[in-house]
């Protein structure tokens, strides 16, 4: 349960539980991170706070932001074919034209989605 992303939303909404926290990283790879936080918290004895309200971890995006130039100097590199857009209508309109045609389109922007089910953002 909870790695399903819709059930868990359900459950927030429903104010069933009084505090409610997912790791994204739930499957093993979150073993190690379990692992370190224990140790901090109680072998170390530091002492945990939460608000009551906010993530303090930001959500799942937690890897580096690339900008459109180190995008650019990395397709370069690995002479890869690209084509970039300033205008995100003009590149929604061909993405979904080449979507349509059957082609598979890779798309980097922004920071990475982490843990086991990320889909990449």
């Amino acid at each position: 349960m909870a790695l399903n992303c819709v059930a868990n939303g359900k459950l927030l909404k429903k104010g069933i539980f009084k505090n409610i926290w997912i790791q994204p990283a739930s499957g093993d790879a979150g073993g190690a991170l379990g692992c370190a936080y224990c140790a901090y918290y109680l072998y170390f004895g530091n002492k945990r706070t939460w608000d009551g309200k906010n993530d303090k971890m930001k959500g799942s995006y937690l890897d580096a932001e690339f900008t459109n130039k180190d995008i650019k100097k990395l397709s370069k590199k690995f002479k890869a074919p690209y084509v970039f857009y300033e205008d995100f209508d003009d590149l929604y309109e061909k993405v979904a034209e080449l979507l349509a045609e059957g082609y598979v389109v890779g798309w980097f922007q922004g920071r990475m989605e982490w843990g086991p089910r990320a889909l990449g953002n």
